[in-house]
């Protein structure tokens, strides 16, 4: 995304992840109480979905095209 900075952590990606402790913790909680687990990625879900409007963006520093292009996404 946009929070990578170019020549510092340009190429690098980073995913947020729960603590194992937490996750074991939340798994315990609900099984005491009866309620059913599910599991769902909801950030990636979107990921490869087709867009119902048209989204354009810029082009993040160090990717810029000459003439100031702007690029239109065609999926999330």
């Amino acid at each position: 995304g946009f929070t990578q900075t170019y020549g510092v952590d340009f190429t690098d990606t980073h995913a947020a992840m729960a603590h194992p402790t937490a996750i074991r913790t939340v798994l315990a909680w609900g099984v005491k109480n009866g309620y059913f687990i599910y599991q769902t990625d909801i950030k990636l879900a979107f990921i490869s979905s087709e867009l119902q409007e048209v989204v354009y963006m810029s082009q993040p520093p160090g990717c810029e095209e000459p003439n100031g292009h702007v690029w239109r996404l065609h999926r999330g």
